[in-house]
């Protein structure tokens, strides 16, 4: 099987491109965006069959160690990983880092491993190498925030690992069988194992943080990545899940909410992608035909707009030095980015009307399959509707303050490979929206509506009518520099994790001084009890004792002095989550091996349990 190779081909291109000078690096990215293209190519054209299966056998030990099958869902998500991520290649070619383009390519072998795997050995290795090369990339950006972000990025990424590992062994215990698919046993284990890596509203917190505070070429490829492995994960485990359902909905109405209250463009688009990937999580788990043909194809869709956005805010942030809205509200002698960076600017059009279901671009026929899903399922077709309108309020926010509004002078201006990789997903975003019958062959079901009708049409404009109305009339309130303190409060809910970790700071700096103080008196204990012992104590003077009363005061002051310095750390403003303290820490001593040790132990007990079952 083809999916083989080119797996195989990007992570030996990986460390060769890390290693490679500037020359001979760009021309193996452009080979391998080539490489991609044509395996999307061939997955469109029907020249992988569905249902072929591959074993890859090691003769020296007999055994068949990765297993890999062509499932219809499997192919359309292979087909969005080669895509998007070919001209998230394509973007980055020229102003990516050596060592961000090699993490790249491990995170796309991963994830068209995840997509292609067989059985849940497979699958899992897979899902863990995507898991750490993602964090990875996040904590080569090397900044302060950046390595807060990819920190806590695998916290949650090897949480949910291992409860996916757990609902797998479990599964195999009860079935015997470790095949991917709906599973018998360890179910809420597979769904919350792979929620943490959809982003849940229970555990949304790591995306925020890692794709704003990556690179911008990185934050590229990452939005087609993580969520959207997680997605097409959970359509091969779950059937009708009326819970899963509602948290998809609840996705859509939490992640646009939040998106309108940011003031950074990369950090609106990382919410929204919450929202989007609830509409995909609704989809698949209302496990109906159209629901899961909806669901994948908005996957497919959501990576070609969502890449594209990112790659028009990467270029303002590139051209400006800044992506943040309050401060693209240059004084007025300033110019208008839009007359000085056009192609950004048309491109990030373009993905706004993709991302808010406008008629003839590709996001109206998955949002149209999915409405037609949820027709006859109340509430839940009603507020897909509201996140509709929600979606097109938070673009128009996005397009007037980032792009339209802002003045700004340019340092530099695009590259010409950023430039034709958003020209190209411009035009993608049209095509797929025009011509929706070139990707239905690759939908499980077969789904095939009448998108273009006149009420059809309307029905998809309308929503965007209804944003455009209510952004016009609240405008003033949803600036950035005029924000009321109220809807921060109501909306921003982000500092509950901060409160969270304030109170765990505290305890732990509370827990540090009491060890240390307690084993300097159980120190001094010892010595204590051996001079009395010694009849020692019986000849220390007066001046001895005083010395000894002195040093006893200092002690008390010192305890005092740390718990004073610990309360007012408690109240000094936090600009950022304290719960892990890394000043001074770098990329070469950040402490995740605990993590990568039960990885390890993880992956040993699978494989122990695979190849030695009964």
């Amino acid at each position: 099987m083809i999916v083989l190779y080119v797996i195989a081909l990007l992570l030996i291109l990986s460390p060769i491109v890390y290693f490679a000078s500037l020359t001979p690096r760009r021309i193996i990215m452009w080979g391998a965006t080539a490489v991609l293209l044509y395996f999307a190519y061939i997955i469109a054209a029907g020249f992988i069959p569905e249902d072929v299966s591959l074993s890859l056998d090691f003769a020296v030990v007999g055994i068949n160690s990765f297993n890999f099958t062509s499932h219809p869902y499997g192919l359309i998500a292979g087909f969005a990983f080669a895509l998007v991520s070919a001209f998230g290649f394509m973007y980055g070619v020229r102003v990516a880092n050596p060592s961000e383009q090699a993490g790249a390519l491990i995170a796309v072998a991963s994830a068209l491993g995840v997509s292609f795997a067989a059985d849940f050995v497979t699958f899992y290795l897979f899902w863990e190498m995507l898991t750490f090369s993602v964090g990875v990339i996040v904590l080569l950006a090397k900044t302060r925030d950046a390595l807060r972000a990819g920190l806590r990025f695998l916290v949650f990424q090897v949480t949910g690992g291992l409860m996916l590992l757990f609902g797998i062994l479990l599964n195999y215990w009860e079935t015997g069988s470790l095949l991917v698919g709906e599973p018998v046993a360890g179910v809420p284990l597979f769904v919350l194992g792979i929620g943490i890596k959809s982003a849940f509203i229970i555990a949304y917190f790591w995306l925020p943080w890692a794709y704003t505070t990556a690179n911008f070429p990185s934050s590229v490829v990452l939005a087609a990545l993580s969520t959207k492995a997680a997605v097409y994960a959970l359509s091969r485990v779950v059937s009708f899940n009326e819970i899963v359902l509602y948290i998809g909905v609840a996705m859509t109405i939490f992640g646009f909410t939040m998106a309108l209250a940011q003031k950074n463009l990369r950090k609106l688009l990382a919410y929204h992608i919450i929202s989007q990937v609830g509409y995909m999580v609704a989809g698949v788990g209302l496990a109906s035909t159209q629901g899961v043909d909806g669901a994948l194809l908005h996957l497919l869709n959501h990576m070609l707009y969502k890449g594209l956005l990112f790659m028009a805010a990467g270029s303002v942030l590139f051209s400006t030095g800044t992506e943040s809205v309050l401060e693209l509200k240059g004084s007025p002698d300033k110019p208008y980015i839009w007359k000085l960076i056009p192609i950004p600017v048309v491109a990030g059009v373009c993905g706004a009307l993709a991302i808010s279901g406008m008629p003839f671009f590709n996001g109206f026929v998955s949002k149209y399959i999915l409405k037609y899903a949820f027709a006859d399922v109340q509430p839940a077709g009603a507020l897909l509707m509201v996140a509709s309108v929600g979606t097109a309020l938070s673009f128009c926010k996005f397009l007037y303050f980032g792009f339209f509004k802002a003045r700004a002078e340019i340092i530099r201006r695009p590259t010409f490979s950023m430039n034709v990789a958003m020209i190209v997903v411009s035009l993608a975003t049209i095509i797929l929206g025009v011509r929706a019958e070139l990707i239905e062959p690759l939908l499980p079901h077969a789904s095939s509506l009448p998108y273009y009708s006149l009420a059809n049409i309307w029905g998809g404009f309308q929503f965007i009518l209804y944003g455009i109305i209510v952004f016009i009339i609240l405008r003033n309130f949803l600036d950035p520099a005029n924000k009321p303190v109220l809807f921060q409060k109501l909306v921003f809910v982000d500092p509950f994790w901060d409160w969270f970790g304030s109170v765990t700071f505290v305890l732990a700096k509370a827990a540090t001084a009491f060890d240390r103080y307690l084993n300097i008196i159980y120190e001094g204990g010892s010595t204590g009890l051996k001079r009395i012992l010694s009849l020692e104590f019986l000849q220390v003077g007066k001046e001895k004792a005083y010395e000894m009363a002195l040093q006893a005061g200092k002690l008390e002051e010192t305890l005092r002095g740390d718990f004073k310095k610990v309360e007012k750390k408690k109240k000094e403003p936090r600009e950022d989550l304290k719960i892990f303290d890394i000043k001074g820490w770098n990329i070469k001593n950040l402490n995740v091996d605990a993590m990568i040790m039960a990885l390890l132990l993880t992956i040993f007990l699978l494989t122990f349990f695979y190849y030695f079952r009964t």
